[in-house]
């Protein structure tokens, strides 16, 4: 050892013996860390990253208040650790849900849905890509209706849409009611737009749109200009623009987990009072736009939350477009008919299950459990053995009881009673429930063979008796134009496989009718069944419907909601 560092040690032995023990000095801080995964990964993670600021000012609203999603998503940042803890989080919850028989979101409102299900995919993104920002784990709970958005544009188009509109909440009655309310400069510059477009004047209508760039009429109609031009990517960054602008403006009180005085999520907002129809073009507007992308999950809780605004009433028709989100997005078997017996449940059965008196629901349905089902092959229903096990089945289908005073229609109106008969009909169920539907609207199979005039087989089964009848039937009557509805918005379903399906099901139900014991059954359940239905006093909004409503190329909104 050298000199040197003899001399070295001998000090620092000097220096410990100097000085007294004392304890270590604890810091406390009460400003949390910044944790980051990427800190594993960096040499440089002792330093420390100054916090962005989130105030905006707002005193000049201009397009360039609002900070770009693009720009957010490019700049590095510890948002994406977050993003892929959330994203791995919903996977397993969405696991756990579908390994339990899809009894997460049970305790749930049916017209209600969580967060999650409102995360939207923007157009030119990665597939998948749907991002959550930090921002939305501390406030989740508070702007829900599009999730993801910083503090600074939250703030920024707040500031924007108290310009255009207010929300108030009326407490004085039980149910609690929202109420939007436009003022005067929103109504001059929506005068102003109405006559651009009504005179088709699309000069003026630009400038309209470069001047007023955050208005909410302006961005509905350039939504709806858009859609006609099929330029579909423009109008939905139009109505995002638009649903991110509302939802800062909503009050805390409207809420989907929380239920008012009528068992109903907390967001009541009548269609027919002051102007919340602006909303309801705006919400319905997008969920179409949704649909045409094919993202079914906000699709189908922006529905739900449409149908949860306007209920009993349903302005915007949303329970004619649910079955299809359901069909697409819900994995369980029974999302139909959970659907459909706790809607009858919710109006206090004053109208019978859904899927007795209306098409989409009488054909999703059996469709849903066909497209569930574990066999790989078709069931051969028309084979004499499998015939003769249908037969035995066919008054349980079709609802039938029959005793000393003769035979009766007697509906299933519990979800616990349609589950035990789905037992009962084992494998035949989808075949025996279709049969059921083509019974109530024979219409359907006219109108299929009409829109795929390729398919021979269908064709030829529209020739037969007891469907051909309906050809001379004009479309003005209450089923045959929800039938037609149906069709345009869903009638691509019943294709292929599923048109094997529809096929064997009609053909078995003239197999049927060759049978005078099952002639006699099937007739009995149309005379009961429309007996039962004329009893029925069935909502005014199911009669205003139009086939337009349903057709993604030539999109209109409602009568009740057209722009005037």
């Amino acid at each position: 050892m050298s000199l040197r560092q003899i001399r070295k040690l001998r000090k620092e032995l000097e220096k410990d013996s100097s000085e007294p023990e004392s304890p270590p000095k604890v810091t406390i801080t009460s400003r949390p860390p910044r944790f980051s995964f990427n800190m594993l990964n960096d040499d440089d993670s002792d330093e420390t990253s100054s916090s962005e600021s989130e105030s905006s000012d707002v005193s000049n609203p201009s397009s360039d208040d609002i900070v770009s999603e693009d720009s957010v998503d490019s700049q590095p940042s510890e948002d994406s650790d977050w993003e892929k803890l959330l994203e791995g989080e919903c996977e397993f919850a969405e696991e756990k849900g579908t390994l339990a028989g899809n009894t997460f979101d049970d305790k749930r409102h049916f017209l209600s849905s969580s967060i999650q299900d409102f995360r939207c995919k923007e157009i030119g993104g990665a597939p998948g890509n749907a991002r959550f920002k930090k921002s939305l784990l501390k406030s989740n709970n508070r702007y829900w209706l599009c999730p993801g958005v910083s503090t600074r544009e939250l703030m920024s188009l707040r500031a924007l849409c108290l310009r255009q509109l207010r929300i108030d909440v009326d407490s004085t009655h039980e149910r609690e009611t929202f109420l939007l309310y436009l003022n005067d400069s929103y109504r001059e510059v929506d005068e102003i737009c109405h006559v651009a477009v009504n005179s088709q004047d699309f000069e003026l209508f630009r400038r309209l749109l470069e001047s007023h760039p955050f208005h909410l009429g302006i961005l509905t109609r350039a939504s709806s200009i858009n859609t006609i031009s099929n330029n579909h990517e423009e109008a939905f960054k139009h109505l995002y623009l638009g649903v991110r602008m509302i939802q800062t403006v909503l009050p805390s009180k409207f809420s989907l987990d929380h239920l008012n005085s009528s068992g109903l999520p907390n967001v009541w907002m009548p269609s027919k009072l002051e102007d919340n129809i602006v909303i309801y073009r705006l919400l319905l507007l997008y969920m179409i736009s949704l649909e045409r992308q094919g993202q079914w999950s906000v699709a189908l809780a922006i529905c739900k939350l449409l149908i949860a605004m306007d209920f009993p009433e349903d302005t915007c028709h949303g329970i004619l477009h649910v079955d299809l989100y359901i069909l697409n997005h819900e994995k369980d078997p029974n999302s139909i008919p959970r659907f459909i017996f706790n809607y009858c449940k919710q109006i206090e059965y004053t109208l019978p299950p859904l899927h007795l008196f209306l098409p989409n629901f009488a054909f999703s349905l059996p469709l849903q459990l066909f497209l569930h089902n574990t066999i790989d092959e078709e069931v051969p229903i028309l084979e004499q053995e499998r015939l003769l096990e249908i037969k035995k089945l066919l008054k349980k289908t079709l609802l039938l009881v029959e005793d000393a005073t003769g035979v009766s229609f007697s509906p299933k109106t519990e979800f616990e009673e349609y589950l035990e008969l789905l037992k009962d009909l084992g494998v035949y169920a989808p075949y025996l429930f279709l049969l059921r539907s083509l019974l109530t609207f024979p219409q359907f199979i006219v109108r299929m063979a009409e829109k795929h005039t390729s398919n021979l087989e269908l064709r030829s089964i529209a020739s037969q008796d007891f469907f051909s009848v309906w050809n001379d039937y004009e479309d003005s009557d209450f089923d045959s134009q929800l039938v037609r509805c149906y069709i345009t918005k869903s009638g691509d379903l019943w294709t292929g496989k599923n048109g094997s399906f529809l096929c064997n099901t009609a053909l078995l139900l003239v197999e049927l009718l060759n049978d005078p014991d099952c002639k006699s059954a099937l007739e009995s359940f149309q005379a009961l069944w429309s007996a039962y239905m004329d009893e029925v006093d069935l909502p005014e909004y199911l009669f205003q419907v139009s086939a337009t409503e349903f057709d993604l190329s030539t999109y209109s909104l409602p009568m009740q909601l057209e722009i005037a």
